[in-house]
């Protein structure tokens, strides 16, 4: 492994752990930077999120539907597992697990499965999709996350 490569896989890892932190905290601006300008985001069978701005919007609106970052009884800390990095000199496939937690504890895991590109010296996710594998049923987002999974849980994508 070169030099090169080394430091995309430790900037990758950083940018992971920024999305994961800025999304925890609420801060959707700071979540959707962590994307190339016209990246893309889909989770579940929602439709796909296209650019930063929808992703800031639509990430905010979700949250504030379930109160996170509206009340303070409410909160959302998400644990990263693994990452596998198919490094490509300027694109990788990364595809990492995660625990998600809220008050009432283990909440939701997962897999992001991402797509990111070097822009202008920086690693950005040009494309996430986040698959929900399993949904604790006392979740605030259990009804919405099984109706709109489903068939992707089912299809094993």
């Amino acid at each position: 492994m070169h030099s090169e490569e080394i430091s995309a896989r430790e900037q990758i890892r950083d940018r992971l752990a920024r999305y994961t932190i800025a999304s925890d905290r609420a801060d959707y601006e700071a979540v959707s930077l962590c994307f190339v300008e016209n990246g893309t985001f889909k989770i579940a069978s929602h439709d796909e999120l296209i650019g930063r701005r929808e992703i800031a919007n639509t990430l905010r609106s979700w949250a504030k539907s379930r109160g996170h970052g509206e009340r303070s009884d409410v909160f959302q800390l998400h644990l990263l597992g693994i990452s596998l990095i198919d490094y490509q000199k300027d694109e990788a496939r990364v595809t990492t697990y995660f625990q998600g937690f809220s008050e009432i504890g283990p909440d939701h895991v997962g897999t992001y499965n991402d797509h990111f590109r070097n822009t202008d010296g920086q690693w950005l996710i040009a494309r996430r999709v986040a698959i929900i594998k399993w949904v604790n049923p006392a979740s605030r987002s259990a009804s919405k996350i099984a109706e709109r999974n489903s068939e992707i849980i089912e299809s094993g994508r």
